[in-house]
């Protein structure tokens, strides 16, 4: 996987230290985008 971020992502855990931390991330494509 890349570095670079996307405009969404999903985290499925939160880590706070001096830093907050996010584990199990996966970025979101939409093709349409967003819809309301």
């Amino acid at each position: 996987m890349g570095k670079k971020a996307g405009a969404w992502i999903l985290a499925g855990e939160l880590q706070e230290t001096n830093r907050m931390y996010a584990r199990t991330i996966a970025k979101i494509v939409s093709r349409n985008g967003l819809r309301g």
